[in-house]
């Protein structure tokens, strides 16, 4: 997994949205702007994320891994039609990766209609097990490869 102390250390500068010592949002490569609007990896603290944060309504997909003791738990959540509330959530995990999708941009990797996904969340082993298994491994040997280079 990636150490908070690397947000400092993501060295493309130009794709950087935010960052601070709990987050970073990262624009990502132009290839899959299309579909993907960004990415967001957060260290969530009370400061940070009460459990009063809510999420406005919105038509974007979101791919959610929650990482709390070196378990992952990935959901998909559909785009929203109705303020939800995910504080309470979000505060259970050490470390939290998210794809933000563009609206309709989940349908070009899943396939999937977005009015079928509205308002809802899945589990994203059992949506797509393949997928979500690449997934995986990916977060698992993210913090295996050095600091600097895990963002090359």
């Amino acid at each position: 997994m990636i150490d908070q102390k690397t947000l400092f250390l993501y060295p493309q500068n130009q794709r950087i949205i935010f960052r601070n010592q709990e987050c970073l949002y990262v624009r990502p490569h132009v290839a899959l702007l299309p579909y993907i609007s960004n990415y967001t990896l957060t260290f969530p603290t009370k400061q940070a994320i009460s459990e009063n944060y809510t999420v406005i309504p919105h038509g974007c997909g979101t791919l959610v891994c929650g990482i709390k003791d070196h378990q992952v738990e990935n959901q998909l959540l559909g785009p929203m039609t109705v303020a939800a509330n995910v504080g309470e959530q979000a505060a259970t995990f050490n470390q939290i990766f998210i794809v933000e999708f563009q609206p309709a941009g989940l349908h070009a990797f899943l396939g999937l209609k977005q009015n079928e996904l509205a308002d809802q969340h899945f589990s994203f082993q059992l949506l797509h097990a393949k997928l979500n298994q690449v997934l995986m491994e990916l977060l698992e040997n993210s913090g295996k490869c050095g600091r600097a280079a895990c963002w090359s």
